[in-house]
């Protein structure tokens, strides 16, 4: 999976970017994603919320996920908690459709 990361409004040194990154391992495990940007943004006049935003790319679909807090790291953790959960019902989805026009295929051929 390709990771983007993208700053605004700050610099972000090297731990942020390998913190996201190792985040997103576990979600690279257990789905197969495309693709993955994120945008950390600091927000308001003295810059305290921390925004994440998450865009993942996966067969036929978009997946988008945003959270603010006043830490970065939580905002992180907090992202990749909501995206596995948005995956995780992508999948579920996807493989009910599969197996029903499995079955639609089966039952179709079967009445040939």
């Amino acid at each position: 999976m390709h990771v983007q990361v993208a700053v605004r409004h700050d610099t972000a040194d090297g731990r942020i970017r390998r913190f996201i990154e190792t985040e997103l391992t576990r979600v690279r495990e257990k789905y197969s994603p495309i693709s993955a940007d994120v945008v950390v943004d600091h927000e308001g006049s003295t810059g305290r919320r921390k925004t994440v935003e998450i865009n993942v790319k996966v067969p036929g679909e978009l997946i988008h996920v945003r959270e603010a807090t006043d830490d970065i790291h939580t905002s992180v953790e907090v992202a990749v908690r909501t995206l596995e959960k948005k995956l995780q019902r992508f999948k579920e989805r996807h493989v009910r459709t599969s197996n029903r026009k499995r079955e639609l295929a089966s039952e179709s051929a079967e009445d040939e």
